[in-house]
């Protein structure tokens, strides 16, 4: 899934994944290092001078699947560490084992002017891509019996104020972050996301 930052990439798959009451394993690959992949080596007591690799625990267990395992900002993680997930979208035997029956992976990325950066062709052919996009009807359609209406009014029908806002408040700097709730969050987006006019300085 491909896009700009902020329109719901991540959401999407894991919203689909429990509608249809499958597991999700969310893996912020952008802040992972290789080793969470492939595991450490671990001494084997009864052999000495033979390791055997510890399976990193936060990836899907056999037998807890149907799942998503979701790659999320894939090419934002180091080359490495990307390297290391093709093993996932090939479904490949490794080291620490393969992908758990029953899973389907998928990654996000964040589009740029010049497209997917950063990631290697390998991965990148591996899956298939789809392009989201977002315009103001959509989140119109989105906002309706989830925010004010008072809030969707004005963000529709007075494009002018919300550039007025946009212009005056260049920076957004939002205290206590992880209480921020979806509608908190979608007024953000609308004021502070380029995609929707903001200058995207928006420091948490």
């Amino acid at each position: 899934l491909i896009g700009p930052p902020g329109i719901g990439k991540t959401e999407i798959p894991e919203q689909v994944a429990r509608a249809m009451g499958w597991n999700v394993v969310l893996f912020r690959a952008a802040l992972r290092e290789p080793t969470d992949i492939g595991g450490f080596p671990k001494e084997n007591p009864d052999r000495p001078w033979y390791f055997y690799w510890l399976k990193p625990g936060d990836l899907p267990e056999p037998g807890s699947g149907p799942g998503v395992f979701l790659m999320d900002e894939l090419n934002r993680a180091p080359l490495l560490t990307q390297n290391a997930l093709i093993h996932f979208a090939l479904r490949d035997e490794h080291d620490t084992g393969k992908l758990a029956d029953g899973y389907v992976p998928i990654a996000t990325a964040n589009a740029s002017d010049r497209g997917i950066q950063q990631m290697p062709l390998a991965l990148v052919e591996r899956f298939a891509r789809v392009e989201i996009q977002l315009d103001l009807g959509d989140w119109c359609a989105w906002a309706n019996g989830k925010l004010s209406p008072y809030v969707v009014a004005f963000v529709r029908d007075h494009p002018d104020i919300r550039e007025k806002y946009q212009r005056r408040f260049r920076y957004l700097l939002v205290d206590e972050y992880q209480d921020t709730n979806h509608a908190q969050y979608a007024l953000l987006s609308l004021l502070g996301n380029p995609v929707h006019g903001g200058h995207g300085n928006l420091c948490v």
